[in-house]
């Protein structure tokens, strides 16, 4: 079997555990990946993401997205944790709503979120 060659892309992972209304989490996953591409050490990080064909939106619970972090430290890839700090009817003020991951090269992500389910 061909391997695929490895290509940019961004991973946007969503807290399940909130049960937030399709435009919250729309709004949340944005947040996340705009702060994730400002928040790249990489000073041609936001032309990557603009240009970045790949955008990939996970669920996770908050244990699970703890477990991305910690993952991701180890491995030293950048995470930007979105800390919702508006007040709404949705119950999510300080809470961790989102966090996004890259732009970075696919193969990076395998072992940090490779075991999340699609949104």
């Amino acid at each position: 079997m061909k391997q695929r060659k490895p290509y940019l892309k961004q991973v946007i992972v969503i807290n399940d555990d909130l049960k937030m209304s399709p435009g919250k989490i729309a709004s949340q996953a944005a947040h996340a990946a705009v702060g994730a591409a400002f928040n790249t050490a990489r000073a041609d990080a936001v032309q990557d993401w603009m240009h970045a064909p790949t955008k990939i939106v996970l669920r996770a619970s908050a244990r699970q997205m703890l477990g991305v972090i910690k993952r991701a430290k180890r491995r030293g890839v950048r995470v930007y944790k979105f800390v919702d700090a508006a007040p709404t009817t949705e119950n999510t003020e300080n809470k961790m709503t989102a966090l996004a991951i890259g732009p970075l090269m696919s193969n990076k992500f395998a072992n940090i979120t490779g075991h999340l389910e699609l949104y």
